[in-house]
């Protein structure tokens, strides 16, 4: 597998660029998957807006098959979100996201809790539909979470 990226930084504006390539060798398909990427966020320091882009290109069937229609070998995705801090400590995030070809699109919340410089408090939840191209249905998905993070 080949990774790259770029990352850009000033002041309020933050930006970064990725590019993943699969080693066709190794993949059971023998394609040359790849997967580009940008995320952008501007920071009002009332609220944080981001957005993101992703394209994948020569997917593969495995290890999900029925992920996108048959004969689609690209997919791109999109996600638009905000966070606003909320309370001394705290802050609130929420998102929307969705890919286009394989027809998956939901909402995401999520809460972090500073308990000390180094250490927080996290729950999220997420509400999405995925389609099932093999089948041809959808299913709505719901995942939830809690957790806590120490950085070293």
């Amino acid at each position: 597998m080949l990774t790259a990226g770029l990352r850009y930084s000033s002041g309020p504006l933050r930006a970064a660029l990725t590019y993943e390539r699969l080693n066709p060798k190794r993949d059971s398909n023998k394609r040359n998957a790849q997967n580009y990427q940008l995320g952008v966020s501007y920071d009002f320091d009332v609220v944080k807006a981001f957005a993101g882009f992703n394209e994948q290109r020569n997917i593969n069937a495995n290890p999900t098959p029925g992920y996108i229609a048959a004969g689609n070998r690209r997919d791109r995705a999109y996600s638009l979100g905000f966070s606003v801090p909320t309370g001394k400590s705290g802050t609130t995030m929420l998102t929307y996201q969705r890919a286009v070809l394989s027809k998956n699109h939901g909402f995401a919340a999520a809460y972090r809790h500073q308990l000390s410089k180094r250490t927080s408090l996290y729950a999220m939840g997420n509400l999405f539909e995925v389609r099932n191209h093999a089948t041809a249905t959808d299913h709505n998905k719901r995942q939830f979470g809690a957790g806590i993070q120490h950085a070293f």
